[in-house]
């Protein structure tokens, strides 16, 4: 699980649309020349990236290839977006995941049934001293 602080970077910097990247195939391009195309499989709050079935191209076109790949995230220069990437649906799609906009609204639900069944334990003590003090 991601800390507070790698969840408050993923929502305010644009590593949430790296994010929702994971599971797809692009190219990273580094600091250093190199580029790196394969499939990202982890991204964190930092950008480090974790990349599976990777082709490394440095910049004398030579080419190497590595079944896994790990890239800090001071290292990444750009990073490919693919064309059937709809950006903005991407980004809200992260922000909801990280956020945990789902989970928020069964608390929601979940604290009013509780106040909901306070105020009925309430009214009962209430009828209940009533009938005692009935003679």
């Amino acid at each position: 699980m991601a800390s507070l602080r790698e969840r408050a970077l993923s929502t305010k910097t644009l590593v949430c649309l790296i994010q929702a990247l994971q599971e797809r195939e692009t190219t990273v391009e580094l600091r250093n020349e190199v580029s790196i195309s394969g499939r990202i499989e982890i991204v964190d709050g930092y950008m480090n990236l974790t990349m599976s079935d990777v082709t490394l191209t440095t910049p004398n076109n030579e080419q190497r290839k590595y079944e896994s790949f790990f890239v800090q995230g001071k290292q990444v220069r750009f990073v490919h977006i693919p064309d059937d990437i709809n950006i903005v649906e991407a980004i809200k799609q992260q922000l909801n995941l990280i956020r945990g906009r789902g989970q928020y609204k069964e608390r929601k639900q979940h604290k009013k049934a509780l106040a909901q069944t306070l105020k009925i334990r309430q009214e009962n003590l209430k009828m209940k001293e009533r009938q005692q003090e009935l003679p």
